[in-house]
């Protein structure tokens, strides 16, 4: 598949600009999606893959996908101060964007690293409260409320954590850290 999108790019004189357009964030997304979180060269590889489609593609519609991608990957390669960047684009340049609430918690993560613990919960904060039916709401509330703890707040983490864990009692399973910091 690599090499029928590369030799697809590579024709781009006989291709539509929209062909091509969808043709470079997919070659991004797939690099993205195959490499190893482990592996820093394939990180690497997929982070160039997307600089160069937006660099290419500003205003695509595609665009804010491909911004969360470098946030992302920056937040896994711990260039923090990128991954803020790049996230805080996405949340203050495309507020009505589906992907959103993943944004906010990789905020929060970027947050959490940098030891500003106020401002990760102020972004968990305004995450819940403004996707509380978002698939990230179970892992935010998680993490804000370890995150109360550790700002010494234990009677909002207590109720955060006891409210996920009535939400959905297999949480248990999937997160240890829950019973720890319960």
């Amino acid at each position: 598949m690599f090499d029928e999108l590369h030799t697809y790019i590579l024709l781009k004189s006989k291709t539509p600009k929209e062909c091509l357009e969808a043709a470079y964030y997919l070659r991004a997304y797939a690099t993205y999606k195959k490499s190893d979180l482990t592996d820093e060269k394939q990180q690497l590889s997929a982070l160039e893959r997307f600089q160069e489609v937006i660099s290419y593609y500003p205003k695509s519609k595609y665009a804010p996908y491909g911004i969360t991608a470098l946030g992302k990957l920056h937040r896994r390669l711990k260039n923090f101060g990128e991954a803020k960047g790049y996230l805080k684009v996405i949340s203050d340049t495309y507020p009505a964007f589906s992907g959103l609430p993943e944004v906010m918690l990789e905020l929060s993560r970027v947050y959490i690293q940098k030891e500003k613990i106020d401002l990760a919960i102020a972004v968990f904060e305004k995450l819940l409260a403004n996707h509380p039916k978002s698939r990230f709401a179970p892992d935010s509330k998680l993490e804000l409320g370890k995150e109360m703890y550790e700002a010494n707040n234990f009677q909002a983490s207590k109720k955060i954590l006891i409210r996920l864990m009535k939400a959905d009692p297999t949480m248990f399973y999937d997160s240890p850290d829950l019973l720890i910091y319960l």
